[in-house]
């Protein structure tokens, strides 16, 4: 429907989207118009729950070239239909988007090519839905950080060092998902991290864990289907078991009595 009195409407022309996102109240939408969007200085900070959306049926109509990264301080919000890209090589980039809040991901390309590190970092909770991070030679498409958590829905995950890297004690669940062709692992695990895959297409090694770290996976290509165990306690047959017999009724007598 059309944007609501307090939502605001940009244009790449004579619009910036950083004084946008500095000024906005809580609650508001960002309505981002198609063309290209020149933020290639510093981050963009968003530390107010808004949402910013472009065109969900085309995220390369509405292209936002980055020198930084996004930093998403929220404690929640939407980020939807938008490309993500660098104009040049960075040296001091690293990320595209760092997630320190929570954020809602929707229908997002990234691509991370001329900056260090990895595509997205996940320094809190993201949901990452159709979304396509790709450019990260150096890191990782997504890079789950310790005690954060990541939950990724029909994701492509491509032409990065590593696909998806869940540091210690952090948590990632992928569903429908395409991870790799990737230079190595499409899928990495520290100790005690937990993951797990369903429905998934794993195209480049099988996932490298360490032996603390759990994985569960499921109907998916390249990795074989894991059950947990679960200690059950099964009752014995009645031929096996050794019933305790009950003991006779003795007189007096037989008790030296």
């Amino acid at each position: 429907g059309p944007p609501l009195p307090e939502d605001l409407v940009l244009a790449p022309t004579g619009s910036s989207l950083r004084s946008a996102i500095e000024s906005s109240s809580p609650g508001e939408t960002l309505y981002l118009g198609a063309g290209h969007y020149w933020e290639d200085a510093e981050d963009l900070v968003v530390s107010r729950s808004i949402r910013i959306v472009g065109d969900l049926n085309e995220p390369a109509r509405v292209v936002v070239e980055l020198g930084g990264a996004i930093q998403w301080l929220a404690s929640s919000g939407t980020l939807a239909g938008v490309t993500l890209r660098r104009p040049r090589a960075s040296q001091s980039a690293t990320s595209a988007i760092t997630v320190k809040g929570k954020l809602c991901a929707s229908h997002v390309s990234v691509d991370n090519e001329g900056a260090g590190g990895s595509a997205i970092v996940v320094d809190g909770f993201a949901y990452l839905g159709n979304c396509r991070i790709s450019g990260a030679a150096k890191g990782s498409a997504v890079l789950v950080t310790q005690g954060s958590t990541a939950a990724l829905d029909r994701c492509s995950l491509v032409d990065t060092k590593t696909g998806l890297s869940v540091e210690s004690g952090a948590a990632s669940i992928v569903i429908d998902s395409w991870l790799g062709p990737n230079q190595e692992e499409s899928v990495k695990g520290l100790a005690k991290a937990t993951v797990a895959l369903e429905h998934c297409d794993v195209a480049s090694s099988p996932p490298k864990l360490d032996p603390t770290a759990f994985l569960c996976s499921k109907n998916t290509l390249g990795v074989p289907d894991t059950v947990p165990r679960l200690l059950s306690l099964q009752p014995q047959e009645e031929d096996d078991a050794e019933v305790p017999k009950k003991p006779t009724k003795r007189s007096r007598g037989e008790y030296g009595n």
